[in-house]
């Protein structure tokens, strides 16, 4: 195991405008073993500037004679720290000197109505720069022992003077311009496939670049990089040792683990550092402890490991070291058990590449939308992509989840099949394989006949207004959103408890299908009622709905394998908001695919996160709770929201199902922790959740119940 795929990183920046002395040095690294982390993270250059006695780049002129590298990498050394300098291409803080100098190296936006593209606050990484920083790159890795090396931007989004020449003459015609696309390259859907390829290839060949540098001077050295993430990550495989995608806390905490994991899954499984901001901004001002330990743990239990930013807020006010020190060990001895450990499968849920490409905001709103209602009923989850189950990953697990996974690839349905007739339980939505992976429409979506329907039609209206404007009023003809009505058929065991001949509203639309004949529909959609619908000018809030007519869930048990299929486009959660009854159909019938869930969470709120790990080796299942029951995150003018409070639960209770022999459960916190065993069940109860929790059962490895 690398140091660098479980490490605990404590992440500053320079202060500026004092003169920086050795006793300096001793200050930053004292801060890094006084929180108890493992790493220290530390900036490589100051305003262009470098930090360190270099042959390419001034040396900053508050350092004197000191080499404020030199001396950091001998006191990490000296203290068992690993050390990791970090490059910064803002030019605020990171390269202003260079922008200076060479102003057509800055990073510029597109332009917009025949007016200049925006000059942003970054240096474009295709700009003769990037010789520069190889150099700075050699020059540390072969002058100081250090541990890593990491670039906190990759800005090559970019319409400057050298992208532009370079894309001509690798395509022998002029850059096309996207007028809202975003400095922070992204892979976004819609871009032409020259500009795409243009732009992966930057990200590539820098990477690449950074790679033969550290391969030629001193292969053992990790090279960290931020802002290649999400489904972006593969570009970096093979390149860079760790990614840090950089995602902070906007107005939801769900989506931070989500992408994390996400980012994991298209880096191959690779190591991840997730970065919370402890520091309001480059200043004296750090947020409050309680957020800042519960996002540390929130990494964790998502597969990174955690890295906190000071930004020398702590050179002002070191209030709550002692309680960041004690979160560090917390994590620390979950690490023990965690670096070694696996999630237990149940759920895969698929992201497809293809379908992001061609159906971007579409498909990830339908993707978080799933997530979110699989992790709110801790329904255990893993994220797969395609490459991945066409390589075997589906095995171990329960059931396949793909909300509206539109292209698939013919490979993927294969292996898709062949995990079903070993018993895999799957459950799709709405035009779930209707297009194979170049977009090409299929005849019948893949695997219609294993979900048991056949379609007729799509109704895919989804706008946020009626269909025709009042010819003299010139107003949509409904005044409100499109929406339809569903119904589910209470006498299915899936919808016991449901109201009878009761109404539900999606938002979206919806596949017109036909079950075939062993298929079960066990909810309705409804026709519209064109009478009333069109019962002018009395008619204000819309339709009402008349009979039930075409199928809206569909079930069916074939060779011993479950299947679920949803014909609305109702995995948003915003699609869907109007309707509970469709939230229970869904999680019902992935639990029905799937079988019983190893972990069950009787009674714990719905914004707890619950994360299961076994490790063999040890002989342990790991349960990490993290508490994301917070204030209302208000996005702070672009900053990341403040995490004011965290509210603890009493009395939570967990099943886990196992046949092993269990001889011990226990909180890593000391936390009191109640449990009974019986019949294969393990039955938990934590009398309170704070911020975070780490439960470890144990069990004897030579027996099996």
């Amino acid at each position: 195991m690398k140091w660098y795929e479980h490490p605990r990183i404590f992440y500053d920046w320079v202060l500026y405008g004092e003169d920086l002395t050795p006793e300096y040095a001793q200050w930053i690294v004292k801060k890094t073993i006084d929180i108890h982390a493992d790493t220290l993270a530390f900036c490589v250059v100051v305003g262009g500037y470098a930090l360190w006695n270099s042959k390419v780049t001034p040396k900053y002129e508050h350092l004197g004679e000191m080499d404020l590298m030199g001396e950091m990498a001998r006191l990490c050394r000296e203290n068992d720290l690993h050390f990791v300098p970090w490059w910064l291409a803002t030019a605020t803080g990171g390269v202003e000197r260079v922008l200076r100098e060479h102003p057509s190296w800055q990073l510029v936006g597109p332009s917009v109505g025949g007016k200049p593209g925006k000059r942003q606050n970054y240096i474009c990484y295709n700009s003769p720069y990037r010789e520069l920083v190889y150099e700075e790159v050699r020059e540390i890795i072969s002058n100081y022992d250090v541990d890593g090396i990491y670039f906190d931007q990759l800005p090559i989004s970019c319409y400057c003077p050298w992208c532009k020449a370079k894309f001509e003459r690798l395509h022998g015609r002029p850059m096309p311009v996207v007028p809202d696309e975003f400095f922070v390259y992204n892979s976004p859907a819609g871009l032409p496939g020259a500009l795409k390829e243009f732009r992966d290839e930057s990200v590539r060949s820098f990477c690449a670049g950074i790679r033969r540098i550290i391969d030629e001077v001193n292969p053992e050295v990790c090279y960290a990089q931020n802002w290649v993430r999400n489904v972006q990550s593969h570009l970096a495989v093979g390149y860079a040792d760790v990614l840090l995608p950089e995602f902070y806390q906007r107005n939801d905490l769900i989506p931070l683990g989500l992408r994390h994991r996400l980012t994991k899954t298209y880096f191959d499984n690779g190591p991840i550092w997730g970065n919370v901001r402890h520091a309001v901004r480059h200043d004296a001002r750090h947020f409050p402890l309680r957020g800042t330990k519960m996002l540390l743990v929130d990494c964790v239990a998502n597969l990174a490991s955690p890295l906190m930013l000071d930004l020398c807020s702590m050179d002002f006010d070191s209030t709550g070291t002692e309680e960041l020190a004690e979160t560090f060990d917390h994590i620390k001895s979950m690490q023990e058990v965690w670096v070694d450990a696996e999630p237990v499968k149940y759920a895969a849920m698929l992201h497809s590449y293809n379908t992001h490409r061609i159906y971007s905001d579409r498909f990830e709103n339908a993707f978080e939308g799933m997530y979110r209602l699989l992790f709110e009923n801790h329904i255990p989850l893993e994220i797969v992509h395609e490459a991945g189950v066409q390589r075997g990953d589906l095995e171990g697990y329960k059931v396949l989840i793909m909300p509206d996974v539109v292209s698939l690839a013919d490979k993927t349905v294969g292996a898709i099949r062949e995990a079903t007739d070993n018993g895999l339980g799957v459950v799709a939505t709405y035009m779930t394989g209707f297009a194979d992976d170049r977009g090409g429409l299929r005849k019948q979506p893949a695997l219609a006949d294993l979900f048991g329907f056949e379609v007729e039609d799509t109704a895919a209206y989804d706008t946020s207004a009626g269909i025709t404007s009042d010819p003299v009023l010139n107003l949509p003809d409904i005044d409100g959103s499109m929406f339809y009505y569903g119904s589910a058929r209470t006498e299915h065991p899936l919808a016991e408890g449901l109201p009878e001949e009761g109404l539900f509203s999606f938002q979206g639309g919806f596949v017109i299908c036909r079950p075939i004949e062993d298929a079960q529909v066990i909810a309705d959609i409804h026709t519209i009622d064109q009478i009333r619908l069109s019962s002018r000018p009395y008619n204000r809030r819309g339709h009402y709905p008349g009979p039930a007519r075409w199928p809206l869930a569909i079930l069916r048990e074939h060779n011993g394998a479950r299947t679920a299929y949803f014909a609305p486009q109702a995995e948003a959660e915003w699609k869907r908001a109007h309707a509970p009854e469709l939230d229970t159909l869904m999680v019902r019938s992935v639990l029905w695919a799937g079988g019983q869930t190893p972990l069950e969470a009787t009674d714990c709120p719905r914004s707890v996160e619950v994360r299961l790990f076994h490790n063999r080796e040890q002989g342990v299942f790991q349960i990490i709770l993290v508490n994301l029951t917070t204030n209302s995150l208000v996005n702070a003018a672009g900053g990341p929201a403040v995490v004011r409070y965290v509210t603890p639960h009493k009395g939570l209770r967990l099943l886990l199902r196992t046949d092993r022999k269990v001889i011990s459960v226990e909180s890593q916190l000391g936390s009191a922790v109640h449990h009974k065993v019986s019949d294969g069940i393990v039955e938990i109860e934590l009398p309170l959740l704070d911020l975070y929790d780490s439960i470890l059962i144990r069990y004897d490895r030579s027996m099996s119940l």
